[in-house]
């Protein structure tokens, strides 16, 4: 017995819809017993980003991070002309 078209997308939908319903219940078990997720990203603790820094740790300044772009664009600009200088030449 095949199934017509209009009656396989009722069955599809109605599936679905217990499905929908199945989730919102496992959902609100979960906020029950984890109510700060109800409050979604913003409501993580801190200490999960990788943002933070550990105690103790140095963070660069300004003059570091200049020194450090300057060496590595000499670095880079080094490595582009030895590329070039050792391509055969056609």
């Amino acid at each position: 017995m095949a199934l017509s078209r209009e009656e396989l997308i009722r069955l599809a939908r109605t599936g679905a819809a217990a499905r929908v319903a199945e989730l919102q219940k496992e959902l609100e078990s979960i906020f029950k017993t984890f109510p700060e997720l109800r409050k979604g990203a913003a409501a993580r603790p801190a200490s999960t980003t990788a943002a933070v820094r550990e105690p103790g740790q140095r963070t660069w300044s300004e003059k570091d991070r200049k020194a450090v772009s300057t060496r590595m664009k000499n670095y880079w600009a080094a490595r582009k002309s030895a590329a070039k200088s050792a391509k055969p030449a056609k």
